[in-house]
């Protein structure tokens, strides 16, 4: 049955009028942005029989960095279900909850390092209208000392990739570093590759030196570049460590000292063990930026799911908790999700039928009767 609640008052009676539909448990946060009542709930869908869970490995990041804050966050700390976890490498690790209920959107709070974790949604909204994703898009830059421009940024720029200059400060020495990047890399973030590296002999026969560059990554990136040639290594550095001052960015080099990296858009750069890279070697930036696949979970007994795109960890229990029968966003990745990435989940339109209502509507445009 559907009616609107609401109350009308006079000098001689009040009187009132009822909308009420079941797929409304309470009102939301907002109706319709007009004004705010109650905490959590929204006329176009949240109700007590339907949310999401964060599911994160019952571990220090977990318990005691990131629970915390999705409990700050207004998520209900659900613990840790009887037999849900995973094993790996023979020991069993539990999984803890985090739910929301009721809600039509949320933004899960930054991710902090090391965290592990999985996404499921339940209820009666339709899956197919629900969208999980990051929403910082991010890319991947190669930096290359100035000087160098001439002879390799063609190279890059053939491939895809897009000069961007060069950025204020960023260098060491009276050298200056010139960037060249890719954004919103997306899904073909595995494809990328550097050119051949150039080589110096070609025009000056006897050249014992290489191109000098560097890797670095932003947004909702990582990296994980590799060269054919097993000489050339990188490092992943971090920027929150390296805001303070120069840090050297090639390992055998000590007094190449770096600095200015505020003024690129990268927080992560990747330090290659040679200023000079070897003539001719390919590296491939093994980039990977985090997506959700849509799993169904069954509500019977026994089924095994595998948790992580990349990696073959199956997770039991599932009928123990809020997200039987629901749907799991697995993510493309259990390790290296960026700190400071965030993640939105979007139920779109709820699969309830009722009527199509707007708050403005409720709160303005119905005649009250008295």
């Amino acid at each position: 049955e559907a009616g609107f609640l609401g109350f009308a008052h006079s000098r001689h009676s009040t009187s009132c009028f009822c909308y009420y539909d079941a797929a409304v448990a309470r009102l939301g946060s907002t109706l319709g942005g007009v004004t705010q009542i109650l905490d959590g709930y929204n006329l176009h869908g949240g109700n007590d029989n339907s949310g999401m869970c964060v599911l994160l490995k019952d571990d220090h990041a977990a318990s005691n960095l990131y629970g915390p804050t999705l409990a700050t966050e207004g998520f209900d700390d659900e613990g840790t279900p009887e037999g849900f976890g995973f094993e790996a490498h023979g020991t069993f690790h539990q999984l803890k909850m985090y739910c929301r209920r009721g809600v039509t959107s949320v933004t899960l709070p930054p991710f902090v390092e090391g965290i592990q974790h999985a996404i499921c949604t339940f209820g009666e909204n339709n899956p197919d209208t629900i969208s999980v994703s990051p929403i910082n898009d991010g890319g991947i830059c190669i930096f290359i000392v100035s000087y160098q421009r001439n002879v390799w940024g063609p190279s890059l720029t053939a491939l895809g990739w897009i000069y961007v200059g060069l950025p204020a400060g960023f260098g060491y020495g009276n050298q200056q570093l010139a960037l060249y990047c890719q954004y919103e890399t997306g899904a073909s973030a595995n494809d990328i590759q550097l050119p051949p590296f150039y080589d110096f002999t070609i025009d000056q026969p006897g050249a014992t030196w290489g191109i000098h560059h560097g890797i670095c990554t932003f947004g909702n990136v990582e990296a994980d570049p590799s060269s054919s040639d097993s000489s050339l290594t990188y490092e992943r550095v971090v920027i929150s460590s390296i805001n303070n001052g120069p840090v050297q960015m090639w390992g055998d080099h000590a007094s190449h000292q770096v600095s200015g990296f505020e003024s690129t858009p990268c927080e992560t750069f990747y330090r290659a063990s040679r200023t000079s890279a070897p003539s001719g070697a390919v590296t491939t930036a093994n980039a990977f930026s985090l997506t959700y696949e849509r799993v169904q979970l069954s509500s019977s007994n026994g089924q095994s799911v595998e948790l992580w795109g990349n990696r073959d960890f199956s997770a039991n229990g599932f009928e123990n908790t809020p997200c039987s029968g629901g749907v799991l966003w697995r993510p493309s990745v259990m390790w290296g999700i960026r700190p400071g990435t965030a993640v939105d989940i979007d139920f779109g339109d709820p699969n309830v039928e009722h009527a199509d209502v707007s708050a403005r509507e409720l709160l303005h445009e119905r005649p009250l009767v008295y």
